[in-house]
């Protein structure tokens, strides 16, 4: 991994991103996702885009988000390519930030075929998110705010959402 990343320095920190808010607190560095269901934004001849709504909670980090970007995002092994996210945002420890927009996923339409054809391994009533989010911003520590890349690999388990598809959902 390089030293830095567009001008941020990486720093390598033990970050636990969860979905279950009752889950023990394993990590100082834990993140809580809350994620609404998808709906699809968006259907191509080459695939479809779904948009998630995020809320985010960090157990003890304060700062400034000022973009995130994804890379090697899989759902039930399926492919999928995260769109960077650019909002910028605050963020405090032990509060919840909503974030202004949804995140913007990309499911190929072969890829989505062949899941269907060979059936995810795992029950139907989860899905395993895994990938590295990259997160750039500026966290405190004491007085000071020092500007920082994040890698953060993640693989949650949550339970399927019911995709939501406007244009038919009338």
């Amino acid at each position: 991994m390089p030293s830095k990343i567009r001008g941020y320095r990486v720093h390598k920190a033990d970050v636990l991103v969860q979905t279950d808010p009752g889950s023990p607190d394993e990590s100082d560095n834990r993140v809580l996702l809350d994620f609404e269901d998808p709906v699809v934004s968006g259907i191509s001849i080459t695939g479809f885009t779904l948009s998630i709504r995020v809320a985010i909670t960090s157990s003890d980090q304060s700062g400034k988000i000022d973009f995130v970007t994804f890379e090697n995002f899989r759902i039930n092994q399926i492919p999928i390519k995260i769109e960077e996210y650019q909002d910028s945002f605050p963020f405090s420890k032990r509060e919840t930030v909503s974030l202004k927009s949804p995140v913007k996923i990309f499911v190929r339409g072969i890829d989505a075929v062949k899941a269907i054809a060979g059936k995810s391994k795992l029950p139907d009533d989860n899905w395993r998110i895994t990938g590295r989010a990259y997160i750039f911003g500026k966290f405190k520590k004491g007085p000071f705010k020092f500007k920082r890349v994040i890698p953060v690999d993640i693989d949650l388990l949550v339970n399927k959402p019911s995709i939501k598809i406007p244009y038919l959902d009338k």
